[in-house]
């Protein structure tokens, strides 16, 4: 977004419904758009929004915007107005310096390493120099874009090697990063993981959810792979992975025990050819009710949901995994966050917020800060960057912050039953 091309002569036409030009000369000129800003509002790049930056934004008020990346176009308007400053104000005043614990969701993007797995794992397969170079981005992203959160939800991460891989990274391995990750059932071995600050989160239990649901509601169809006479199948390929946790603050009165849900729903992708809209309406509306479940034997549980949700947040799933808006099972934290910095995803073209982190009601009031960061999704893949944190994955970020509950802290559910049963062999793999 941003970049100029020039030098481009061709016969336009259009390839699987892109306009597409076909270009008859050997080169053309790029000129870089200024890097996305860690969030917009903050002028100086400090990553907080002070008296400073409001004071900047006023002082442009009236002008257009250099760019799509214009830290102070919040709207994204083309144009710097009042509203952007008082989008920004309303950014500086959320926060309010309380002590407070950081959650992330990041989907790695095929993370795997360059060991190629026996079947039925069906893997790619980097080789040695674009796996140290994959291991390099993320852990350079997580230092630099992210500023070490307490935690992150990853998915498609293929196994535990990679795992170790990563923090042991140089520019990880002070920070004891540890990590639990239970393997799933999808052939591709792209799981669900969460890694941790052991320092401040400690893990109370593990599980997974799945349920069997009739065969053309099903992820895949195993009458084509084990069981022939089968009428039913997964809800899942990729089950959720449920980790219920404690996060210690500086004192001993500062501490926050709840559950998280890390979650990769099913892709718009179809092998099938058939839409899949309705399959992950399915699992929204299953997580849903197993929210509703576990509030209503536990009611002071707190959840936070995150993920890749491969859906917008107007799409027909994400309404049914947060339920009515009257009286809503989860609240979006990122619903606040201005448009302009609001995707997660470059879909041909267009940015579309589809990585979520929602909490329950109970949660939602303790929200400091939430935003998304951008350094991936928005940047060409065939750029050499080198070992830095660019283009790391094909997925921008979201991040939140969430204060220290006073008072009674929340309840987890220590060895919280499933509905229904994780495969019997996946055992929890914690490091």
């Amino acid at each position: 977004t941003g970049d100029r091309v020039t030098g481009i002569q061709g016969p336009l036409g259009v390839m699987f419904d892109n306009f597409e030009i076909q270009q008859n000369r050997y080169y053309s000129d790029v000129t870089r758009s200024p890097f996305p800003p860690l969030q917009w509002g903050d002028i100086d790049g400090d990553d907080v929004i002070t008296p400073v930056d409001l004071r900047m934004i006023n002082k442009r008020s009236g002008t257009a915007s250099f760019g799509p990346q214009d830290p102070a176009d919040l709207n994204a308007d083309g144009k710097i107005t009042p509203e952007d400053r008082q989008l920004a104000r309303d950014r500086a005043a959320q926060r309010t310096g309380a002590p407070a614990f950081s959650i992330a969701t990041m989907n790695v993007e095929n993370f795997f390493d360059p060991i190629d797995a026996p079947p039925p794992v069906d893997d790619e397969v980097p080789s040695k120099n674009e796996y140290n170079a994959k291991l390099a981005r993320i852990a350079g992203s997580i230092r630099d874009r992210l500023k070490f959160p307490d935690m992150i939800g990853m998915q498609e991460v293929e196994n535990t090697k990679v795992l170790d891989d990563l923090i042991a990274r140089p520019e990880l391995k002070s920070l004891g990063y540890k990590y639990v990750l239970l393997p799933t059932t999808g052939h591709r071995s792209i799981n669900p993981a969460l890694l941790y600050r052991s320092d401040r989160v400690k893990i109370n239990h593990t599980s997974q959810l799945q349920t069997q649901v009739p065969i053309d509601d099903a992820v895949h169809d195993p009458r084509h792979m084990t069981d022939p006479s089968a009428t039913t199948g997964p809800l899942f390929s990729r089950e959720p992975l449920v980790v219920d946790l404690t996060v210690k603050g500086d004192s001993e009165t500062e501490h926050a025990d709840f559950t998280l849900v890390v979650n990769h729903l099913i892709s718009k992708f179809s092998p099938r050819g058939e839409p899949t809209d309705p399959i992950r309406v399915n699992q929204a509306k299953f997580l849903n009710e197993w929210i509703t479940n576990q509030r209503a034997a536990a009611p002071n549980r707190e959840i936070v949901m995150i993920g890749d949700m491969n859906d917008t947040p107007d799409s027909d799933a994400m309404q049914a995994l947060r339920g009515p808006a009257a009286a809503p099972t989860l609240v979006d934290t990122l619903a606040t966050v201005p448009q302009a910095e609001r995707w997660s995803f470059n879909f041909k073209g267009t940015g579309q917020q589809i990585d979520h982190i929602l909490v329950t009601p109970g949660m939602a009031s303790l929200v400091e800060r939430a935003g998304i960061r951008h350094y991936n999704a928005d940047m060409p893949a065939s750029e050499g960057y080198g070992s830095g944190p660019i283009r790391a994955t094909d997925h921008d970020t979201p991040y939140v912050w969430l204060r220290f509950p006073t008072g009674s802290a929340t309840q987890p559910a220590q060895g919280a039953a499933l509905v229904n049963q994780p495969r019997p062999a996946a055992a929890p793999t914690h490091a």
